[in-house]
Order: structure tokens, then C-alpha cells, then sequence
């Protein structure tokens, strides 16, 4: 989900449902503040990685490996 994504503050804001006057004033600070912007972009960025097909994928096989090897355990 978006929360997972979006570290608020840092790879960008999270506004809760119907609060658009907190959404137009992150709209306005981001608009003003290039600096900000890219900054916030290229956390984000970096958090996507982590959901990748490579991570994700990775992440499974470790996971199958943990079950194989608990099942290998429990039979002996």
C-alpha cells in the first residue's frame, strides 16, 4: 500500500482522506521548494527498489529456503 511506499515527510506526504486543506498546503510547500522536491524524489526513488521483481523474488526464495529447511528439521 501507499504507506508502505511513501515514508511520510521524506519520500513524500501522506494527507488522510478528505483533509484538502493539508493537501493544498504540502501542494504549496512542494510547488515553492525545488530543493525539497528532489529531494523527496530521490527518496522515493530509493524506497521503490525494495519492491522491485528482483527484491520481491528474492525475498520468496529466502522464505521457500526457511520453510524447506523447518520442514527438513521437523522430520528428523
Amino acid at each position: 500500500g501507499i504507506p508502505e511506499q511513501v515514508e511520510n515527510g521524506e519520500s513524500g506526504y501522506l494527507v488522510p482522506t478528505g483533509d484538502s486543506s493539508l493537501l493544498v498546503d504540502r501542494l504549496e510547500e512542494l510547488l515553492v521548494n525545488s530543493d525539497l522536491r528532489k529531494q523527496m524524489g530521490m527518496k522515493g526513488f530509493q524506497r521503490t527498489e525494495r519492491f522491485s521483481v528482483e527484491s520481491m523474488l528474492e525475498k520468496l526464495d529466502i522464505l521457500y529456503q526457511d520453510l524447506l529447511q523447518n520442514r527438513t528439521d521437523m522430520n528428523k
